[in-house]
Formats: structure tokens, C-alpha cells, sequence
């Protein structure tokens, strides 16, 4: 669930495969899958299985995290576009983001000036999405346990949600290890 430029509320309609809209006491349907298998393109025409986590575009748009293929996507106005990503694959790859894989991506917001944070929960780590690469922000991606310290040393054990702080920081919901983690300015992780 996120709040929009324009007030209205989002909400990830997880398992009837939609986001929906509410605002000023209706709810309309932003997204809904089609049976194709388009994954960029009109939104009349879009496939779209099972969203999990929504966020505000920092300037426009809606970004959300698909569990099934693990990749995340932007509406712009009447179209999608495919964020980060490969929709045939599920895994860890860091790189350009045409081919990076992801796992379980289910918490996502935007920053200023387009970088994304991603909480990739199978993975076990917190990914950034920037300049069109995705690359570790925090964790050891694919190593699950509980420490915190540097962002390259600390483990994570399923994260879930994340969320910016007023003072700069990421919050993490560390759903496994049963703590919220907090990544600092300076990429130290403590808890």
C-alpha cells in the first residue's frame, strides 16, 4: 500500500493479480493481468502476476515488485516499463538491468533522482537500482543469518519491507531474524 502524488491510496491486490486505486471512496483497478504474456507496454494489454510491494515514483508514476518472474516494473502514465529484471529467470545477478536477477523482491521505493531500493527477500540482501545496474546496497546476497556492521559484511535473513527514514537511513523489516534493521548513511547496518 503507498500514497500517490494525487492523495489516492495503491494497494498490491496480491493474489487477484491487480493494483487497485482508492480515492475520494471508490476504488477503480489501475492494473490488471490480461492473458497475455506482455510484460512492457499498454495497460489494457499487460501481464501481471502476483504484485507485492507498491511505492510513490519519486517524481511520477507507481513502482511495484512481481513475485512471479521476479522483477520490478514502473507505470507511467497508460504504460508499463520494465524496471530491473530478467522475467524469464529468478536468482542473484548484479549488472546491467536487462539481465540482473532477482528473488522474491518484495519491498521497493524510489529516491530522489530515480535510484530504487529493493528488499530481494530469497536473496537475503537489499539491491539499488541505478544508472540501469542493479548492485548490492546491503548484505551478502544468498547468505541468510543475522549481523550487523558494514553494509558488505552484515546478513539479513528474509528481508520483507523497507522503508526510507526521515534522518536519511533505510529502515528493513529483517522478517526472519525478527528485527527492524536500519542501513545508515554511512552503510553501517545495526539494529
Amino acid at each position: 500500500i503507498t500514497i500517490l502524488s494525487d492523495k489516492s491510496i495503491a494497494i498490491a491486490d496480491t493474489f487477484n493479480n491487480a493494483i487497485r486505486i482508492s480515492k475520494n471512496g471508490q476504488i477503480s483497478t489501475l492494473v490488471r493481468s490480461s492473458s497475455n504474456n506482455k510484460l512492457i507496454g499498454d495497460l489494457s494489454d499487460i501481464w501481471l502476476r502476483k504484485p507485492l510491494a507498491l511505492a510513490a515514483g519519486s517524481k511520477e508514476g507507481v513502482i511495484f515488485t512481481i513475485e512471479a518472474p521476479s522483477i520490478i516494473r514502473k507505470k507511467i502514465g497508460n504504460s508499463i516499463f520494465l524496471t530491473a529484471g530478467n522475467p524469464n529467470d529468478a536468482g542473484f545477478l548484479n549488472g546491467p538491468i536487462k539481465i540482473a536477477l532477482f528473488r522474491y523482491p518484495s519491498g521497493v521505493f524510489e529516491r530522489e533522482k530515480g535510484e530504487v531500493i529493493v528488499s530481494d527477500s530469497n536473496n537475503s540482501c537489499i539491491r539499488r537500482i541505478k544508472n540501469q545496474t542493479v548492485t548490492t546496497l546491503a548484505g551478502m546476497c544468498t547468505v541468510s543469518g543475522y549481523r550487523d556492521g558494514p553494509s558488505n559484511s552484515a546478513l539479513f535473513k528474509f528481508p520483507i519491507g523497507i522503508q526510507p527514514s526521515v534522518k536519511g537511513e533505510i529502515l528493513v523489516a529483517d522478517a526472519r531474524n525478527n528485527r527492524i534493521r536500519s542501513i545508515g548513511k554511512d552503510g553501517v547496518v545495526s539494529t
